[in-house]
């Protein structure tokens, strides 16, 4: 009888001969045989099993997952098919798919290792790390010594927090095999978690010691750096670069470094290697990016993120970060569409709506960015800066109650905020609804914060007592087309530069044309930008300043912290700002006595240093328009107008203006701000007079326009009616300039008394009112007589011109005095006398 062969199964010897082409990495041979074996016997598991793994080889995922899930469904009691798929599913990243397969595998051999320690992987891939403790145990079980499943193991524990038992297994890791690199990094980790920071500093060495890839010198860098050991620190860095020049990551690593501590030209080369090594890194153009906005480099920071969207049109932090660049150069409209591009890729994230509300109220939309910072406070409650943007946006709706409030809400979530701060206490200065005593109060909470964050204020300094001539810093970020320049530039022109050297500090670089007429006065002209508070003040301390001027106090973009530092003797607040900084370390405050009289004294922190006539000296604006007739004599009725920003006028101030207006029925009201931009806030605006019985046609609200057209539109104005108790300062100088005078109301501060104390330098003091009943019967006397209200306006810009308010000459000498008065109570030493000798030329010019 002849036997029949079996159809069914391949024999023996085929089988085996499979196995050793597939062993001895034979594959293209190996993958014919199995791919025949599985044609001729289709249901026979071997031929499917050993075919999945040749596919698997060759990284012919699709095709290994094909032949694997037949292995499994032919041989459903092997457990190395159920292992085999398992595997397969986790490459192709089928988590929960290789989970079963993990399991139906050790279902089938309780005891095999390798299939409880793959199972903890995709666990902890899912980040369910009770439950890959647990299987990395069942491993060791079996297999008791393997490093790379105790190491593993460690990684979950640390993860979970379970420091100690995360470093008995790095420990037994070390004791099996004393050069496994991971161990040693992980090692360090976990001591550092655990305090432990020399046994870190050891572990994360030793790795090195061993050939560690990067990773080890940027954990023993972080180390470092946060024990303050900053040149150890920066060492390690180079020495990873060394160690690893083709290393991406450790060149950003030393750039972001140098980046955060301040270098910021430094860290640009940096960037720029590790672009040399791969120009595909999208995160490293944003990088280099984000360093060139640091320097205020914002054209050159456009073109680094729009290679990063080059790389990957779809990447969302790069729209954003160039929108922040577009915004910085008034390109708003594009900036406005680069934040909608972001958002349209990431709709959830907080920032995004944020940075758009700021660019939106640039744009005079101003309910439209209300909107969006909403939307960002709805997404992440917690967000400081949504929260200080919305406190900026309700400022410019005249919104003060809910500006203050969205502060205090910043506060709640960082207690520790420079800006929530500083935001809250200029915010104050449009309220009448505050005592001094909790002004200061609040002033003073800022100077503890900035305090806290000082390790060593500087003691010492290169000043000499017996100087001849003073070396003087002015920090700022407005010295452009400003109103703090339209002040500075009168002084620093007529600055006596044999007795003082002038050296200005940017805090902001940007620049125009008003900056080049700045420049030339200043011996040096250094920038802050991209430095940190302590590398700014070591600057200006290493530069030898002798008095340091702030000339932003609490207003945007200050840097006020750097002060706490005390990088010069004698540091004083001056002009940007009009209350105290709330700053222990800032010694003196130039006032004059109509804003700041002796019963005010403690209103400030600072000692005040009183100049004469007045603390302001305007500087006669470059444009060439001429002063025009009084147009009530060809209107027949008076136009009254404000130039201030809706966050000036509360409604006391209306309620007041309303009560001219009805005792003048005549009387018409030009307004004009950037918020009647905003369709919606105008329409806010007529409804809110309209309460008060004044018509709309009666109003005209106008947004804001160049800088000539601005000048051009006082012609169409009679009086100028100030806000109160933030009265106009730079807009009150230009208006009188242009023959139009202000009726102002003193208040209680010094920025309520900024009005009345330029109008008396002015020689304007009957303009001047102390209360609100003084106000209005002003209004009446002086707008009844036209023909004296004509001839003051004719005669009005050379009276101001003449004025201390103007007089250049007249204020550098009394600012000379100052300093020098200044100095000689900080080192009251025998020497020249150079208070005497600015007196006596003071003297000998008025004669």
């Amino acid at each position: 009888m002849v036997k029949t062969k079996n159809n069914t199964n391949p024999a023996l010897d085929e089988m085996n001969a499979l196995l050793a082409l597939f062993n001895q990495r034979k594959l293209p041979e190996a993958l014919a045989i199995a791919s025949s074996m599985v044609q001729q016997y289709p249901k026979h598991g071997f031929a499917w099993k050993v075919l999945g793994a040749i596919y698997q080889n060759q990284g012919a995922m699709q095709h290994a997952l094909d032949a694997l899930k037949n292995a499994a469904l032919f041989l459903p009691n092997d457990y190395e098919a159920q292992y085999n798929l398992g595997n397969c599913f986790y490459d192709q990243q089928q988590l929960d798919s290789a989970v079963v397969c993990y399991q139906n595998a050790i279902q089938l051999n309780p005891s095999f290792a390798q299939a409880h320690y793959n199972l903890g992987n995709v666990l902890k891939k899912q980040d369910l790390l009770k439950e890959a403790e647990q299987s990395y145990k069942n491993a060791l079980r079996f297999d008791v010594d393997n490093v790379w499943v105790l190491d593993n193991l460690a990684h979950v524990l640390y993860d979970q927090g379970h420091f100690s038992e995360a470093k008995d297994c790095y420990e037994r890791v070390l004791k099996i095999q004393p050069d496994f690199v991971a161990a040693h990094i992980g090692l360090g980790a976990v001591s550092k978690a655990l305090g432990q920071l020399q046994d870190a500093e050891d572990s994360f060495k030793r790795a090195i010691e061993f050939g560690a890839e990067f990773e080890a010198y940027s954990n023993l860098a972080d180390l470092l750096h946060a024990s303050d050991r900053l040149v150890e620190a920066e060492v390690c860095l180079r020495a990873a670069i060394s160690a690893h020049p083709d290393s991406v990551d450790a060149t950003v690593k030393m750039a972001v470094y140098l980046r955060t501590l301040g270098r910021v030209p430094e860290s640009i080369p940096y960037f720029i290697q590790a672009l040399s090594i791969d120009q595909s890194r999208k995160d490293v153009h944003v990088d280099l990016g984000l360093a060139k906005a640091d320097q205020g480099l914002f054209s050159e920071a456009e073109v680094c993120y729009r290679r990063a969207l080059e790389l990957d049109p779809d990447y969302w932090l790069a729209y954003n970060n160039l929108g922040l660049a577009l915004h910085r150069m008034e390109r708003y409209q594009e900036a406005e569409l680069a934040f909608d591009k972001a958002i349209a890729l990431h709709p959830s994230e907080a920032l995004l709506y944020s940075n758009l509300g700021l660019t939106l109220a640039a744009l005079g939309q101003i309910k439209k960015a209300e909107a969006s910072l909403k939307k960002a406070v709805e997404i992440f409650p917690e967000y400081v800066n949504a929260h200080i943007n919305l406190c900026t946006n309700y400022i410019a709706q005249g919104r003060l109650e809910e500006a203050e409030y969205e502060c205090f809400e910043a506060l709640k979530f960082d207690p520790a905020s420079n800006k929530a701060r500083s935001n809250l206490l200029f915010a104050m200065n449009y309220s009448g609804h505050h005592s001094a005593e909790y002004r200061l109060q609040q002033a003073l909470e800022f100077n503890n914060v900035v305090t806290s964050k000082v390790v060593q204020a500087y003691t010492a300094w290169q000043s000499h007592p017996n100087s001849r001539r003073l070396r003087i810093g002015l920090m700022s970020g407005d010295l452009r087309q400003h109103p703090v320049a339209y002040f500075l530039e009168n002084w620093v022109r007529n600055v006596d530069f044999s007795q003082f050297e002038l050296t200005a500090y940017l805090t902001d670089i940007r620049e125009d044309a008003f900056t080049g007429r700045l420049k030339p006065n200043f011996a040096y002209w250094k920038s802050l930008v991209g430095l940190t508070d302590q590398a700014a003040a070591e600057l200006i301390h290493d530069d030898g300043i002798d008095i340091l001027l702030d000339l932003s106090g609490h207003t945007s973009g200050n840097r006020l912290q750097i002060l706490a530092w005390k990088p010069a003797p004698i540091q004083v607040s001056w002009l940007g700002y009009f209350a105290t900084t709330g700053m222990k370390c800032v010694d003196y405050f130039i006032a004059d006595e109509v804003g700041v009289p002796a019963a005010h004294y403690a209103h400030f922190v600072e000692k005040i240093k009183y100049l004469p006539d007045t603390r302001l000296c305007f500087t006669a604006p470059h444009v060439a328009v001429d002063v025009s007739a009084l147009p009530a004599l060809t209107n027949g009725y008076i136009t009254f107008a404000s130039f201030q920003t809706l966050a000036k006028a509360g409604d006391d101030v209306l309620a007041l203006w309303a009560e001219v207006m009805l005792a003048l029925p005549d009387a018409k009201l030009r307004w004009q701000c950037k918020s009647f931009g905003d369709a919606d806030v105008t329409a806010d605006m007529v409804a809110r007079f309209a309460k008060l019985g004044i018509s709309a046609d009666r109003l005209t609200l106008l947004c804001s326009v160049s800088r000539e057209a601005y000048f051009v539109a006082h012609h169409e104005v009679d009086v100028i009616l100030d806000t109160f108790p933030y009265p106009g300062g730079t807009t009150t100088c230009e208006a009188l300039w242009m023959g139009v005078p202000t009726l102002t109301l003193a208040g209680d501060s010094l920025i309520a008394r900024q009005g009345a104390s330029m109008l008396s330098a002015a020689g304007l003091a009957d303009w001047v009112a102390e209360t609100k009943v003084d106000y209005l019967n002003a209004a009446l006397a002086l707008c009844s007589d036209l023909s004296q209200l004509a001839n003051l306006r004719a005669k009005l810009r050379a009276q101001v011109l003449a004025s201390p308010l103007f007089d250049a000459e007249r204020f550098a000498k009394n600012m000379e005095i100052a300093l020098w008065e200044m100095w000689h109570e900080h080192y009251p030493v025998a020497g020249v006398d150079k208070v005497a000798q600015a007196k006596d030329a003071s003297a000998t010019n008025e004669k």
